[in-house]
């Protein structure tokens, strides 16, 4: 059994311990995580489990008094522990020439803004090119448009640069769009409109590049103005969906605009994009 704690939530030092464990694949070893320990009782009383259990402790804990009374009580119970912050508190303060602040919970707020940027990615990858749609109501933005509009590289900008949970759903004639676009909220939506020329000329460099085996007349006249005849249809029942023209124009241009409508539109207290559910 190991014993994880912290004097805040506890998810960075599980998350370090679970990495170290992989290295260990022929022992499985249980971990249980203890929150907000920044009380001598609240130490003893890990010491004291872990002795029960035949344990070990590895701790975040940032309070120096804490971490030389963590330290104290696991040898006097015979518990191994391990300082995961400590070194690292005491290399950056002889580095800085400062004292480090000792302030509960700091770790975490960096891992979990870490943490929730590569879930945003994560979440922008699984729902790339209409995936996954039974989840996209989870998105932050959702982007729509027919093929060569730039929704794949639009959407991993938003999510590497702003952190946004982003779904793209291209807009196919003869393919009904997913139900589930109905029930998002409108102002998260954002329709991409292109010129037909330019969009011609982007099909015929995805042809030139990839090869023109079966996709027919992917990139002529005709098939082009049906694409946008049928996006049409679709985008006039959905009059809350906003427009954005991204005729030559770069995806950080076409970015920043979406950023600044969601921010206006979504806000929170520190200005950031809103998140749904948070």
């Amino acid at each position: 059994m190991v014993f994880v704690v912290s004097d805040a939530t506890g998810e960075t030092v599980e998350r370090v311990t679970r990495a170290a464990l992989q290295q260990f694949p022929g022992r499985r070893v249980a971990i249980e995580r203890v929150a907000n320990v920044r009380t001598v009782e609240g130490i003893r009383d890990v010491a004291r489990r872990a002795r029960e259990e035949g344990g070990m402790i590895v701790h975040t804990i940032v309070s120096m008094e804490l971490r030389e009374e963590i330290s104290r009580e696991a040898a006097a119970a015979g518990v191994p522990a391990v300082d995961i912050i400590g070194s690292l508190l005491f290399g950056l303060s002889e580095y800085l020439e400062t004292v480090p602040g000792g302030v509960p919970g700091l770790l975490h707020r960096v891992n979990s803004s870490y943490f929730r940027w590569i879930e945003s990615i994560e979440f922008t990858v699984q729902h790339d090119d209409g995936r996954n749609t039974a989840t996209l109501g989870a998105a932050d933005v959702v982007l729509v448009g027919v093929s060569r509009t730039s929704k794949t590289p639009l959407s991993i900008y938003l999510a590497n640069q702003a952190g946004l949970k982003v779904g793209n759903v291209p807009i196919v004639r003869g393919i009904e769009p997913p139900a589930m676009l109905n029930t998002i909220d409108p102002s998260r939506v954002y329709a991409l409109m292109i010129e037909p020329v330019r969009l011609a000329d982007l099909r015929r460099e995805r042809l030139d590049r990839f090869g023109r085996a079966g996709l027919g007349g992917y990139a002529d006249a005709e098939s082009i103005e049906g694409d946008l005849a049928h996006y049409g249809e679709v985008l006039r029942k959905h009059h809350g969906w906003t427009r954005l023209d991204v005729t030559r124009k770069a995806v950080e241009e076409v970015a920043s605009e979406i950023l600044t409508l969601h921010r206006h539109r979504h806000p929170t207290k520190n200005g950031l994009p809103a998140f749904p559910g948070s």
